[in-house]
């Protein structure tokens, strides 16, 4: 969100386009667990997902029980700034569009010895990714994490098993399998029944799901200022459903009921005003948008819009998982970002190597020569139909402001009005009219004074620098 007070998370929702051949995808990090699905209709595909443990070239599928498969073509490679991909149509078929959600998991991946099975984990402190060799019988796992984990995913790597959900709502007695519509399965083998998850290691019982005897893969999470766990009570109320605060704006929310139905992931990157479109990552289906299971991502957290039992039937209990996001900020001290900027600044259809960085963000932080560090301006694409543009190449009519207040808003655009935008959970204000290509007043928010420069909607005048704006 541009607050400096307001801790970032390490994940990030990113759309892309497929092209059929190769493509190199930015999220502003080194991502170690990327997570992709297809979105248009007629994208019935699975969900591919890949990790830095067991490196590019394989893929597992949360919505099969499937072991890991190779996949060439698929992620090719995992970059300082996001990752490649192949020509695979799973994730790259030139008539889709995609979604890629991605976790950074620090830098390092070390030997973990503080369980009865050696593992490899990397770890950032709140997100880890652990691989060790099951041998079905009960034992521990350490997992690298600075707190015990509220969330573990756990599958089997060659073997056609289930794949494991713990939550600290479900339990060690019982487990949800990600690929499956059904509710919390009663099993004693998969957690250890009873012994909870520790600062150090989580328990595996004898179960195949999370302790074959073979190599395992187990994605773990644990409670942060930017990731919260729960549950939630559904009151089958479309008017006045639920409210969830987790204390941050989600980027990604992952909802399960614990009884019955499909898991849900909406995020930020795909969400507008008006619309929640919905993934479900135990199928196969495309992305699809119901008025009955509307989950509106918000500054502090989540509401319930629809009465649909698979998010919010009345007296049922539900999972949820919320993830932070990552705002990607342009530096004025990087000659590359300086002069990306300004290419785009002067309106040209010319910025071959930062045209793919710029369009990565649909919320962008910059920092010009003309604003101090701590004064950043938002801005935003925005097509011909008043939507704001989340893939595909700029609008070059022009990148427009946004406010926090409506009523500074209207004031700065010619005809008094305004329009807004969700963003992030956060719902901004752009004016109607009067502001294009980086000329007109703009609201410095981080040190709440305002700066004006030129209103001319020439593109061809606003490629001259200006200390002053922009």
């Amino acid at each position: 969100t541009g607050d400096p007070d307001v801790p970032e998370g390490k994940f990030k929702p990113v759309l892309y386009s497929g092209n059929a051949g190769t493509k190199d995808i930015l999220c502003g990090f080194a991502p170690d667990l990327v997570w992709l699905k297809a979105r248009e209709a007629g994208a019935i595909t699975s969900h591919g997902l890949y990790d830095t443990l067991r490196g590019p070239g394989t893929e597992l599928y949360s919505d099969l029980p499937n072991g890991t498969t190779s996949a060439v073509t698929a992620l090719t490679s995992f970059n300082p700034d996001g990752f490649s991909i192949g020509s695979n149509n799973m994730i790259n078929d030139g008539s889709n569009d995609y979604v890629a959600w991605c976790w950074s998991a620090g830098d390092t991946t070390v030997t973990n010895n503080e369980g009865t099975i050696q593992s490899q984990v990397r770890s950032n402190g709140d997100f880890s990714i652990v691989k060790y060799t099951g041998n079905n019988t009960l034992s521990t796992i350490g997992h690298g994490l600075s707190s015990n984990p509220k969330l573990i995913i756990a599958k089997s790597l060659n073997s056609e098993n289930d794949w494991a959900v713990y939550t600290e709502a479900v339990g060690t007695s019982s487990f949800l399998a990600l690929n499956t519509a059904g509710g919390v399965i009663d099993s004693t083998g998969v957690w250890g029944d009873g012994a909870s998850p520790t600062s150090t290691v989580f328990t595996v019982g004898d179960g195949n799901q999370a302790n074959y005897s073979d190599e395992m893969i187990a994605y773990c999470w644990a409670e942060s200022p930017t990731q919260s766990f729960g549950t939630y009570e559904g009151n089958g109320s479309a008017s006045a459903g639920p409210v969830i605060d987790v204390g941050f704006a989600p980027a990604f929310v992952l909802i399960k009921s614990a009884s019955f139905d499909n898991w849900f992931v909406f995020d930020t990157a795909r969400q507008t005003s008006t619309t929640y479109p919905q993934l479900r990552p135990s199928t196969e289906d495309r992305e699809t948008t119901s008025a009955s299971q509307n989950v509106k991502l918000t500054s502090t957290g989540f509401t319930l819009l629809g009465d649909d039992t698979a998010v919010n039937g009345s007296n049922t209990t539900y999972i949820y998982a919320a993830f932070a996001g990552t705002t990607t900020r342009f530096d004025a001290d990087d000659p590359g970002d300086v002069a990306a900027f300004n290419t785009v600044k002067a309106g040209l259809d010319a910025y071959p190597a930062s045209r793919e960085k710029f369009r990565r963000s649909l919320l962008t932080s910059v920092v010009t020569s003309g604003l101090s560090s701590q004064q950043k301006v938002y801005l935003l694409t925005e097509g011909s139909d008043g939507q704001a543009l989340e893939s595909g190449p700029f609008a070059l009519s022009g990148w427009f402001p946004l406010y926090d207040s409506e009523e500074v808003s209207d004031s700065v655009s010619t005809n008094g009005e305004s329009h807004s935008h969700t963003i992030d959970g956060i719902e901004y204000f752009m004016p109607d009219a009067g502001q294009t290509l980086f000329h007109g007043t703009y609201d410095e928010r981080d040190t709440g004074t305002e700066s004006s420069s030129s209103s001319s909607s020439s593109s061809s005048s606003s490629s001259s620098s200006s200390s002053s704006g922009y």
